[in-house]
């Protein structure tokens, strides 16, 4: 079995599902990410991951993902796969003999695909724009290539992200474990009859304790600072 320093899978006996995951930042000599292996008569799904920054070390092998399934189907919907220093090592490759590969709605910097038959559509090369994954924020940006462009019929796809959100949050789904999420600007809250009443009897309290201030420096200092929270 290769050599992986993200997570090795083997089965014989049932299908693969690997869905909002992230990978960032693994080393192995034969696989920076993840290496599955699968038998005959069964499925190899991969939906919505995020594959990042992951690095091979040996002398040949892939940085982020290798897949030999042995004739199964092997599907790839969704899914990020990049790095952003190239070593001039591939980022995906999968090798399945006779098989199927769906291979759709992908952003990769490179990778290596050998099947029977190959469909491939909808796939981009292209920076994911990730707000900070150096510090573990792997959050879209606003303007990534990958915000909208996922298929939503993709086997496998989450109902929710990576971090219990919503999948789909706008017309189209998004590439990675991310959804994005577009924040609502902050809106200043209007006083209701009672805050307004509340307001104007701490104020008039405020007034009284201004006129005494010599003796109630610490009363006024507290009447004015719940007017301030309350309004």
């Amino acid at each position: 079995m290769p050599d992986a320093g993200g997570i090795g899978i083997i089965s014989f006996y049932g299908t693969i599902l690997l869905r909002n995951n992230i990978f960032y930042g693994n080393t192995g000599p034969d696989v920076g990410g993840a290496y599955i292996q699968n038998g005959a008569d069964e499925t190899v799904i991969l939906t919505n991951n995020t594959f990042y920054d992951n690095e091979v070390t040996g002398e040949s092998g892939y940085n982020s993902v290798l897949i030999e399934a042995y004739d199964t189907p092997v599907n790839l919907y969704n899914n990020i796969v990049w790095k952003e220093e190239s070593n001039d090592r591939s980022e995906l490759s999968v090798d399945n003999g006779q098989g199927v590969v769906n291979f759709y709605n992908n952003d990769i910097k490179s990778g290596f695909i050998a099947g029977n038959i190959v469909n491939t559509d909808n796939n981009i090369s292209l920076n994911p724009l990730l707000e900070n994954p150096g510090s573990g924020d792997f959050y879209l940006q606003a303007g990534s290539p990958c915000r909208n462009t996922g298929y939503n019929s993709a086997p496998g796809i989450p109902d929710k992200d990576f971090e219990g959100q919503p999948r789909i949050m706008e017309s189209t789904v998004d590439m990675g474990a991310d959804e994005y999420e577009e924040l609502s600007p902050a809106k200043i809250p209007a006083l209701n009859e009672w805050g307004m009443i509340a307001f104007i009897l701490l104020a008039a309290f405020a007034a009284i304790g201004f006129m005494r201030k010599q003796n109630h420096h610490y009363y006024e200092s507290w009447i004015v600072q719940q007017a301030q929270m309350i309004y």
